[in-house]
């Protein structure tokens, strides 16, 4: 625990960094001061307590038995992380309660950041001998620049992806997230992976080696880390998961390693020098000599600059050098947008919204269909109607913008966190959803993707049945709301081979001649 003289005030301020890092003797020495200063009985002290929510009302919990007031702590405790009060309505306790878990990934991430590369004490740094070639001045330099295509945009809209995914990263993770971006270091021996100053002036001294062990673009991974270390961090494994480095694409590769062809209209942007150029460019040459002695060497060089890249490539390309070309998710770009507008304008996006349609056809009759206007709900591929053809659940739903008749495909951010979803609503219901699909980025990317024509096979299943869930409740919701006259008509669908538009007829059922 730390101490420190509030210069203003004259109190003390007792930091406690992490509630469940303090032994069961620390936690029973500094229960009566705590239990004052919420109290109002220590007018002297202040506490500033991390902690999250099990670990603290535990904490008085466990404590209850020694005096009533504690009891009523814990009590008051719960009751406000069950409302989300930030203050104690009836004036019992003298606190304020930050829940950071309700606060955005991404914008905490960001407040954080600033709190790092704004500290006055970088200020200290001037008169260092190798202030210009440091390392860590210069990640921090790349860290401080703001905009789309920077280390700091990219990883805020990496942050808030893997957020509406429900990979949430905790305070910590992002305080390691930062450290190791400005610290991180390559070093041949265990136990050694952050920046000293006097490891980043051995580093700024030997620029063909040292930059190679400090590249931030690495960093951001824990590549400085062994696998082994690297896969205790839950912010590694989840950035990781984007596959950034792996995922390319030819005409990115292309560029990269002969640079700009006559016949193809895209252009990388200009290599930060350090990281860039001159990390790239001798194994670059060797490759194209001949004379590469390590491959090894090279593929980890190149996938190096394909993170970069991702960094410093702006995300409103439409070509083949989109950075979301890059990861798994290459419609990441778009799924940021789309959640942007579906919280300011929910019937816009007619494009994005279209596609998602299509792409529920596509899953729902097996068939490469184009309809993108209506969503139609036909029986799974699965049973026993495929000799005959998909089954008409009812008729096509609209994707309506304004009124409609009985249902209608509506969009909106009502999803958990303010994700975006897709809802079929009644007229006579229009506020109460007969089924609700939310689209986190994982299905997202999977439904642009049949919209495009391609399965996706390495999360098709799991998307699968998150659509197939979504299609039998709706079902069993229609069948409550609809009338019998449609409720019980049978349709089968069919794919029109020459428009690649589905078609509805009545099935014909007929006896056998006696």
């Amino acid at each position: 625990m730390l101490v420190l003289p509030l210069p203003v005030s004259g109190k003390h301020l007792h930091i406690i960094k992490d509630l469940s890092d303090m032994s069961d003797a620390e936690k029973a020495f500094e229960l009566d001061g705590i239990a004052q200063a919420f109290l109002g009985g220590d007018p002297g002290r202040v506490y500033l307590i991390a902690a999250n929510d099990g670990q603290l009302l535990k904490y008085w919990r466990n404590f209850s038995d020694r005096h009533p007031d504690y009891r009523r702590v814990g009590q008051t405790l719960r009751s406000m992380l069950k409302d989300e009060q930030e203050l104690d309505t009836d004036g019992r306790l003298a606190l304020r309660l930050i829940n950071l878990s309700r606060q955005p990934n991404h914008a905490l991430f960001r407040k954080l950041l600033d709190r790092v590369v704004n500290h006055p004490q970088w200020a200290n740094c001037t008169n260092c001998s190798a202030f210009d070639a440091c390392p860590v001045r210069l990640n921090l330099r790349l860290l401080q620049a703001d905009g789309d295509n920077t280390l700091r945009g990219r990883l805020s809209d990496l942050i808030r992806l893997a957020a509406a995914n429900d990979a949430h990263l905790p305070v910590r993770q992002l305080l390691i997230l930062i450290t190791n971006i400005l610290l991180g270091d390559r070093a041949p021996t265990q136990g050694d992976n952050l920046l000293t100053c006097q490891k980043a002036r051995n580093r700024a001294a030997d620029a063909e080696r040292g930059y190679h062990a400090t590249n931030p673009y690495q960093n951001v991974f824990g590549l400085n880390l062994r696998e082994k270390i690297r896969q205790q961090y839950h912010v590694f494994r989840t950035l990781n998961a984007f596959g950034i480095g792996r995922e390319t694409s030819n005409a990115i590769d292309d560029l990269l390693i002969y640079g700009a062809q006559p016949d193809n209209q895209g252009s990388l942007p200009e290599a930060e020098p350090c990281y860039g150029s001159r990390l790239f460019e001798p194994l670059r040459k060797d490759y194209l000599r001949g004379s590469l002695k390590n491959f090894d060497d090279f593929r980890y060089a190149i996938e190096g600059q394909r993170r970069r890249l991702f960094f410093d490539t702006p995300a409103n390309r439409t070509d083949a050098c989109d950075p979301w070309r890059l990861t798994i998710f290459q419609h990441g770009g778009d799924y940021l947008r789309f959640m942007e507008r579906m919280a300011q304008a929910p019937q816009s996006e007619s494009e994005i919204r279209a596609k998602i349609i299509l792409g529920l056809n596509r899953t729902f009759t097996g068939t490469l269909c184009e309809n993108l206007d209506a969503l139609w709900v036909a029986s799974p591929a699965a049973n026993g109607y495929d000799r005959l053809g998909r089954v008409l659940e009812c008729p096509p739903i609209a994707l309506e913008s304004g009124g409609f008749n009985v249902l209608a495909v509506l969009f909106d951010s009502g999803g958990l966190a303010g994700r975006p979803r897709l809802k079929v609503v009644s007229r006579m219901k229009p506020d109460e959803p007969l089924a609700a699909l939310e689209l986190r980025p994982l299905l997202f990317e999977y439904l642009l993707r049949v919209a495009d024509g391609s399965l996706p096979s390495s999360f098709s299943r799991q998307c699968y049945e998150e659509v197939r869930q979504f299609r039998l409740k709706l079902v069993s919701q229609l069948r409550a709301e609809l009338s019998p006259s449609i409720r019980n008509k049978l349709d089968l669908v069919k794919l029109d081979e020459y428009s690649g538009k589905l078609q509805h007829e009545p099935m014909t059922l007929s006896s056998p001649a006696a």
